[in-house]
């Protein structure tokens, strides 16, 4: 396993809120205009590698530990060198066996996974996703494209619909309503693949046009454990 250690020395967590933080839209920071998302979307990130995230918390500060399995090309192949580059992709269903073919699909890229409506709606209202693959189903009468959309948090060109072959009527509205790319189950590796060369091509257009100066990545400890 590789672990990485982000520490600080501050006041700590209250232990009632210890349970509670990685919980979408949970927040403590509401009036400073945090929106409770942020450690939400790190959990699913490292869960969607296989990973964990744990917290301590006392008094002197705080320390999140975030356990990776180690990848060789042995029992992974080659793993695109993307990740720092790569697209993000919200991906929102909550059949596991989908989930894990869309994941690997999109692998070298930033995934993020959430297998319920209200999960996925609260990332997608988050922003930020170049590419939102989603099961209409799991949200029940909420159309989530309109929300979102509404919202002007992603752009409508990287949504995709992913449903079954058996469809109900509810279904068949949205996706006789929705005006971008309806992928039916399994998805096809080609179109999965033409989505990233098209998303990872509309993101280089915007970003030759951006004027601002790309920031600097973070640095952090890394600890490397047999």
């Amino acid at each position: 396993m590789v672990i990485v250690e982000v520490e600080d020395n501050g006041v700590g967590i209250p232990q009632e809120n210890l349970s509670h933080i990685f919980e979408p839209f949970f927040t403590t920071r509401a009036q400073a205009g945090g929106s409770g998302l942020g450690l939400a979307v790190c959990r699913s990130i490292v869960d969607s590698y296989g990973g964990r995230i744990e917290v301590r918390s006392s008094a002197g500060g705080t320390k999140f530990l975030v356990s990776l399995p180690r990848m060789t090309s042995q029992t992974t192949g080659a793993v695109p060198d993307r990740l720092d580059d790569g697209l993000r992709v919200l991906l929102i269903d909550d059949d596991p066996d989908t989930l894990s073919s869309l994941r690997r699909a999109f692998v070298g890229h930033r995934v993020v996974i959430a297998n319920d409506g209200k999960e996925g709606l609260a990332f997608a209202l988050n922003g930020g996703f170049d590419v939102v693959l989603y099961n209409p189903n799991v949200f029940g009468e909420v159309d989530v494209y309109q929300e979102v959309i509404r919202a002007g948090r992603c752009d409508p060109k990287g949504f995709v619909l992913v449903v079954g072959r058996e469809q109900d009527s509810h279904t068949r509205e949205l996706v006789n309503a929705f005006p971008g790319l309806v992928l039916a189950k399994p998805c096809d590796e080609t179109a999965l693949a033409a989505i990233i060369a098209d998303r990872l091509k509309n993101r280089e257009v915007k970003a030759a046009s951006d004027p601002r100066p790309k920031s600097k990545p973070s640095m952090h400890r890394e600890v490397t454990r047999p």
